[in-house]
């Protein structure tokens, strides 16, 4: 049996990677007249607001949106309990700082360790048993051979 984790939703931002900046600098230029006075204390407040809209504007419309808003893994609920089982013995070490009490965290911590590596392994076996040298498949075969080289 398999369960989710919850994910952290990823810190919004006004450019990624993926920003196309010319076209930022086009946007940006169509929308800020900089012919206006700069007389008051109000004339400056009303300029900045306006260069900072339009500066948003330009990155929210130059930025493609990100499908990936969280990251979330599937794993066996025993992992998940020899997790939960592995931090409560930590914080009982880091409270009493007894020798029985950190051999106790570190087996529990070796155990999860070799969970984990098994999960990963056998992730990766049953990855490579489904590569194919196909046309139907995208030749995944020779796409993780190129990823390996």
């Amino acid at each position: 049996m398999y369960t989710h984790t919850l994910g952290k939703p990823k810190k919004p931002s006004l450019y990624s990677k993926k920003t196309d900046w010319n076209y930022f600098k086009e946007i940006l230029d169509e929308q800020l007249t900089l012919t206006v006075p700069l007389k008051t204390e109000i004339d400056i407040e009303e300029a900045v607001e306006d260069v900072t809209k339009a500066i948003q504007n330009a990155a929210w419309q130059a930025t493609p949106d990100s499908n990936d808003q969280t990251y979330t893994e599937e794993l066996p609920t025993t992992i998940k309990q020899k997790l939960a089982e592995k931090r409560r013995a930590r914080k009982r070490w880091q409270l009493t700082r007894a020798p029985q009490d950190k051999q106790h965290y570190n087996k529990i911590a070796k155990e999860l360790k070799h969970l984990l590596q098994t999960l990963k392994n056998e992730g990766i076996q049953t990855y490579l048993q489904e590569l194919t040298p196909t046309k139907d498949t995208d030749y995944s075969l020779w796409k993780a051979t190129r990823k390996i080289k």
